[in-house]
């Protein structure tokens, strides 16, 4: 069974340093162009794409601003984590991954968006691997190779899930 864990919220004040953000009041904050998907659909729609099998998801909130597949696609254009270069065991996939999950989360800061990472391995030859993803506005799950930007979808036949990781 997937083994969901969730983030749970500290109540009361954030702590840290109060951020330039915190002043201004949300009215004037950009408004999301995704659509509002709950952490326990996210799940459901991972059990569907995925399988339903032994794997971890890691889920830090209780929704995700799921952006259109053309927005994603610009973000992707815009991105250069694709033109790095792979240094075995240093910046490797894993690496990759890390890294386009993180642009996604600077680039839509304000408003969020479905985008994570993905670690399976392949059942015949045992190989693994990290790549991204992201659920578009309509539930669509898609798979992103971070080293090319190419899009697919899983491949429940020959791979199987180790971790998905959202935040």
């Amino acid at each position: 069974m997937v083994k969901v864990i969730k983030l749970p919220k500290k109540k009361g004040k954030p702590e840290g340093k109060q951020c330039l953000l915190d002043k201004v009041k949300t009215k004037f904050l950009p408004k999301p162009k995704g659509v509002k998907v709950s952490s326990d659909e996210i799940v459901e729609i991972l059990k569907k794409e995925i399988g339903d099998y032994d794997y971890i998801v890691l889920l830090a909130d209780d929704y995700y601003n799921c952006l259109s597949y053309d927005d994603y696609i610009k973000f992707l254009k815009s991105d250069r984590v694709n033109q790095e270069k792979w240094i075995e065991n240093v910046h490797d996939c894993d690496n990759f991954a890390l890294e386009l999950a993180g642009n996604a989360s600077q680039r839509f800061r304000l408003t969020g968006c479905c985008l994570g990472e993905l670690w399976f391995y392949h059942v015949k030859e045992g190989w693994g691997h990290a790549i991204n993803f992201f659920i578009t506005s309509d539930k669509q799950f898609w798979c992103i190779e971070p080293q090319n930007d190419k899009v697919f979808k899983f491949d429940k036949e020959n791979w199987k899930c180790i971790m998905v990781k959202l935040c």
